[in-house]
C-alpha cells in the first residue's frame, strides 16, 4: 500500500513538472536549536533552524531559514521522532520552492508532495458555509456577482488594497477536539492518554494551518493566537444543523471571546461527503453573537490535508469565500469565478479556497474578499478586528519625548527603572 502510494506521488510531481526538495537532518550550525533540516532546493541548499514546540515531546518544530530569516517552516511527526527515519509533515513560506507543503523521510532524504493523496480524499469531499441574516453584523461583498447558467458573469471593479500593517494581522482561535479525535489521535502517537496524543495532533494542525496564512500570496499575512486546545465530550459532524447547535447550546455558556472557535471532528466517509463547514464573515460579530463564530472541521489520515481545511474554514470566518460557486441544485456542479477586481479565475488554480487537490496559493478572489471585509468591518465599527501584529523594532521605541530621554540618559538614570520604561530604545533596554 505505501509503495504504490509513494509511487503515484512521484509521478504526481513528475506529471506538473515539479520537484519536491530533498530535505534530511544534519547537525545544527549553532548550539541553541533543537534539530536542524538541510533543505535542497533547485537553485540553492539552505538549513532550517528549529526549535522544538512543546516541552514533552518531540513531536514538532518551527523555525526559519539560515539565508531567509524572515521564513516560516514547521514540522511535525506524529511518532515524535521516535526513529530518525519517522516521517515529518513539512509545511514552508518560502518562495524558492513552487510547492510549501511535503510529506519526508529525514533519514533518506525523499520529499513527497502530498498532492496525490489529497486528490484521492478531497475527489469525494466537500466543504460548506452558511451566510448570517438579518443581523446587524452581517457584513456582505462590496461587487456585484450575478449567477447564469452557464456560469458567473462579473463587472469588474478597480480595487485599491488597503494599507495593511507591516507585520499583518492576529486572530484569536480556541480549538476543541472531540470524542472521536481523542481516538484517532491516540492511535496515532507514541504518547501516554488520548489528550496529550489530541492536543499534540490539533496543535499540528493548527501551526500547518498558520503556515498556510503566511504564503506570500496573502496580501495580509494572519497569525495565530491559540487561546486554548480543548475537548469537547461529544461528537462533531461537518453540517449546517451542527453549526447551529454549537451556536445555541455550547458557545451561549462559553464566557470567552475569542474571533473564532473552531471544532475538529474525524471524516465520516461514506456517511456524508461534507468535511468542513461554517458561517461567513463571522470574525468581528459582537459577543452578543459570538456563537456564530464556530467553524466544524473533519480530519484526514492526512494531517497536511487537514490543515488545509482548517485554513479553508477558518477563511470563512474573516469574510473569504470560496474560489468558485456551487450549483444550488447540484453539489456536485461548480462553475468558475472570477476576480471581483479582474477577469481572472480563481477556479482549479492550487487556491486554499478551492476544492482541488493541488493547494499552493491564495488567488485575487481571496485577497479582494478580505480586503472587502476589512474596509466594510472599519467603515462599520470604525476599526477592524484583529489587532495587527507589533514588530519588534515597534515594541523598542520611547515613549518620553527625545530631548527628555537624552538628558535622562546623560544624567544616568537610564539605571532607574521608571526612566528606562520610558526611554527604552534611548537607553538600551530593548
Amino acid at each position: 500500500m505505501f509503495a504504490a502510494l509513494t509511487i503515484l506521488m512521484v509521478l504526481q510531481d513528475s506529471t506538473w513538472g515539479k520537484i519536491a526538495p530533498r530535505m534530511t537532518w544534519i547537525k545544527c550550525p549553532e548550539d541553541n536549536f533543537d534539530r536542524c533540516l538541510e533543505v535542497e532546493f533547485k537553485e540553492e541548499t539552505d538549513v532550517a533552524l528549529l526549535h522544538q514546540v512543546g516541552e514533552d515531546y518531540q513531536c514538532a518544530f518551527k523555525g526559519h531559514f539560515v539565508n531567509a530569516p524572515g521564513t516560516r517552516i514547521f514540522a511535525s511527526s506524529r511518532t515524535c521522532l521516535a526513529t530518525e527515519d519517522a516521517t515529518l509533515s513539512v509545511s514552508f513560506t518560502d518562495t524558492r520552492s513552487d510547492q510549501f507543503m511535503f510529506e519526508v523521510n529525514p533519514q533518506t532524504g525523499v520529499t513527497l508532495s502530498h498532492s496525490a493523496e489529497r486528490k484521492d480524499q478531497m475527489s469525494r469531499r466537500k466543504i460548506g458555509s452558511a451566510t448570517v441574516d438579518n443581523l446587524s453584523n452581517r457584513i456582505g461583498l462590496q461587487f456585484e456577482e450575478q449567477e447564469t447558467h452557464e456560469g458567473v458573469s462579473h463587472k469588474p471593479q478597480s480595487m485599491k488594497y488597503p494599507d495593511y500593517p507591516s507585520g499583518g494581522f492576529v486572530i484569536n482561535l480556541i480549538v476543541f477536539y472531540d470524542d472521536a479525535f481523542k481516538k484517532m489521535a491516540g492511535g496515532e502517537y507514541p504518547i501516554k492518554g488520548g489528550h496529550a496524543a489530541a492536543k499534540a495532533e490539533a496543535l499540528a494542525i493548527v501551526n500547518h494551518a498558520e503556515t498556510i496564512y503566511n504564503w506570500p500570496t496573502l496580501k495580509a499575512s494572519i497569525n495565530f493566537n491559540i487561546e486554548a486546545i480543548e475537548h469537547y465530550p461529544n461528537t462533531t459532524s461537518a453540517s449546517i444543523a451542527e453549526l447551529h447547535y454549537l451556536r445555541d447550546h455550547v458557545l451561549m455558556h462559553d464566557t470567552r471571546s475569542p474571533n473564532t472557535f473552531l471544532f475538529l471532528g474525524v471524516d465520516n466517509y461514506p456517511i456524508d461527503n461534507w468535511i468542513g463547514y461554517g458561517w461567513i464573515g463571522v470574525a468581528c460579530f459582537s459577543d452578543f453573537n459570538k456563537g456564530y463564530r464556530a467553524s466544524v472541521i473533519e480530519a484526514y489520515d492526512s494531517l497536511l490535508v487537514t490543515a488545509e481545511t482548517f485554513a479553508h474554514m477558518l477563511a470563512f470566518s474573516m469574510g473569504i469565500d470560496q474560489d468558485f460557486y456551487r450549483d444550488t441544485g447540484n453539489d456536485d456542479i461548480y462553475y468558475h469565478r472570477h476576480c471581483p477586481s479582474s477577469n481572472y479565475s480563481c477556479t482549479d488554480i492550487g487556491g486554499v479556497m478551492d476544492e482541488g487537490y493541488e493547494v499552493n496559493k491564495w488567488t485575487c478572489c481571496s485577497n479582494d474578499d478580505f480586503a472587502a471585509y476589512y474596509n466594510e468591518r472599519v467603515a462599520l465599527d470604525g476599526y477592524f478586528c484583529l489587532p495587527p501584529v507589533i514588530q519588534e523594532s515597534e515594541k523598542c521605541k520611547d515613549t518620553a519625548s527625545k530631548n527628555k530621554c537624552k538628558k535622562w540618559k546623560k544624567k544616568g538614570r537610564c539605571s532607574k527603572h521608571k526612566f528606562a520604561k520610558q526611554c527604552k530604545k534611548t537607553c538600551g533596554k530593548c
